[in-house]
């Protein structure tokens, strides 16, 4: 170590000494950069373009707007139905009657009823003509929206006082509603969710038959409903207007009144017993009397044997 290096006499000035320490660099060898090692390498600090903040009272230029798609133009006319959504034609005089396949043919520009719409009618194709309210040319049909469920419309609730009066009408968005309501003073608008309708299926009456084949029941269900069925007196027993017959195909027999048959009852075992009456009933068709002076009832076909 050169102690004359920290001397601090050495140099009159910081200039002098800065000027020394070059000249003395300069006369050294220096290593060529692909020399070095990646650890003795020089770095090279990265230039980072920053923007200058605006000055105070700059006004700078406005931002370009970001470019926006043009809406697209509806192909159909929009009135009270919008003829670019689902559609559905129905008879005038029966919203029920509802028609098949609906579809746009063409639109005729000037026209009153500019729509014309072919359908399927009972099997037969129709064109009909349609104004933008969903009424026809003809007058026989009509037009009606056909929206997706389940679909969320609004109601609108007024003040008349300090009561609180309803808008019969349903409307399909929050603007329509504050805007076409017939309301002078509006106090809420609220959406409502529409379900689509449910269809109940319709009953069919299972038909009746006179064969029976004496399918196997249970002893609980044979005890109840013969407890039901069970004839105290069969003398004064009400006739069937309906003229029940006298004889029937019961399992795997033809059985006619007067016959002597063998029925297992629970809690009676096999008893001998005179079928009285005849009915056409899927699981129930013989009327027995007991010979063991028991009252009659009605028995299961499944438990009647010879």
């Amino acid at each position: 170590m050169n102690p004359a290096a920290n001397d601090p006499f050495r140099y009159a000035a910081v200039a002098d000494q800065l000027q020394q320490d070059q000249a003395v660099q300069s006369d050294q060898p220096q290593p060529a950069l692909a020399e070095l090692s990646p650890a003795e390498a020089p770095v090279f600090p990265a230039v980072v373009e920053t923007a200058a903040a605006p000055l105070e009272g700059e006004v700078l230029p406005p931002e370009a707007p970001a470019p926006q798609t043009p809406p697209s133009v509806p192909q159909y006319p929009i009135g009270l139905i919008d003829f670019n959504l689902p559609i559905l034609v129905v008879d005038s005089n029966d919203d029920e009657d509802l028609f098949d396949t609906p579809s746009i043919v063409t639109i005729l520009k000037g026209s009153l009823h500019p729509v014309v719409v072919s359908f399927w009618k009972h099997g037969e194709q129709l064109i009909d003509q349609f104004d933008t309210d969903g009424d026809s040319l003809s007058g026989d049909h009509k037009v009606e929206q056909d929206q997706p469920y389940p679909r969320t419309l609004f109601v609108v609730v007024g003040r008349d006082g300090r009561n609180l009066v309803l808008d019969p009408d349903l409307y399909v968005s929050e603007e329509a509603a504050n805007e076409e309501t017939n309301l002078d003073d509006i106090a809420g608008i609220f959406p409502v969710v529409i379900q689509a309708k449910v269809e109940e299926p319709e009953a069919v009456a299972e038909p009746v038959s006179d064969f029976h084949d004496g399918g196997v029941e249970s002893d609980e269900q044979d005890v109840e409903e013969e407890g039901e069925d069970e004839i105290e007196d069969t003398e004064a027993a009400v006739t069937d207007p309906n003229q029940p017959p006298t004889e029937m195909y019961v399992a795997g027999r033809m059985r006619r009144v007067g016959d002597t048959v063998y029925a297992t009852r629970k809690n009676f075992g096999v008893r001998e017993c005179t079928v009285t009456k005849l009915r056409r009933d899927a699981t129930k068709s013989l009327c027995l009397q007991p010979k063991d002076g028991s009252a009659a009832y009605w028995a299961w076909n499944s438990h009647v044997r010879y």
